[in-house]
């Protein structure tokens, strides 16, 4: 999404969904919102964090773009822990939230950052 604000808020939602979705999973929480919420988290956050370094235009191919990247990475990164004989998915889930939050919360100070004009390299001469 090319509009800063519109991506100010789409980190600040996906940031608010991911401490939602790490509330819900350390608390004993039974309750189905806990699958729902944990679901749309795997499904949007690692993929919306790696959309970070792309600039998207219309919102429905970023939401598009997210879900098949989280899938991608989510699938990558429990066919590394069947290889390795490292089956630990929590530990996999923990490693996604805080590498997407890093991702989420780096792009979110970026954007907040007021933008300051650059001189050109004529003024300098």
């Amino acid at each position: 999404m090319r509009d800063t604000d519109n991506q100010k808020l789409a980190d600040l939602a996906l940031l608010g969904l991911l401490a939602v979705a790490v509330l819900t999973v350390a608390v004993p929480f039974l309750s189905p919102v806990r699958a729902f919420v944990v679901f749309f988290a795997v499904l949007l956050v690692p993929g919306a964090a790696v959309l970070t370094f792309l600039e998207i235009e219309r919102p429905s191919t970023y939401v598009a773009l997210a879900a098949v990247l989280s899938l991608a990475v989510c699938t990558a990164g429990s066919l590394a822990l069947t290889w390795l004989h490292f089956w630990h998915p929590l530990v996999l889930a923990g490693l996604l939230a805080v590498g997407s939050a890093a991702l989420l919360s780096t792009d979110l100070s970026r954007r907040l950052q007021p933008r300051t004009a650059h001189p050109s390299t004529e003024d300098r001469a």
